[in-house]
């Protein structure tokens, strides 16, 4: 029997008193510094809502193939100018793991998207992009 010990060094296998012959185990927790190119956004036109399409990086910045996709990040919000570091700049965020996503929306309204990676890295944020609703 072991017990689990997770510190920053990773988990361990931890010898009990019931097998105090074992020597100390270490297991290596999986890790990836690498930062993901920046999506591509684009905003459509449809009745009472916008319709984005995203397109996840083929690249990491460091021109490693980009195969840990997880999720977008999508900011938006009724003004140019969004920066996701700062939230005065946008009404809201969503995380999205599609490449399509249907906004409900009467007005223009401005996005910008970043990928996430599974260990958590973050792009860039992609172009900003716009789109009027259409009405019926």
């Amino acid at each position: 029997m072991y017990l689990p010990v997770i510190d920053a060094a990773g988990v361990r296998l931890q010898p009990t008193p019931f097998t105090p012959w074992l020597d100390l185990q270490t297991i290596r927790v999986a890790s990836d510094p690498t930062i993901p190119n920046p999506p591509t956004l684009e905003a459509h036109p449809a009745t009472h809502a916008i319709r984005l399409v995203l397109k996840k990086p083929e690249t990491n910045t460091d021109g490693t193939p980009y195969r840990d996709h997880a999720w977008f990040e999508v900011f938006y919000g009724t003004s140019s100018g969004i920066n996701p570091e700062d939230p005065s700049t946008y009404t809201g965020s969503f995380t999205t793991p599609a490449t399509e996503h249907t906004f409900a929306a009467s007005v223009t309204h401005y996005f910008v998207a970043i990928a996430c990676d599974r260990y958590g890295n973050k792009s860039a944020p992609s172009d900003e992009v716009s789109a009027t609703p259409k009405t019926s």
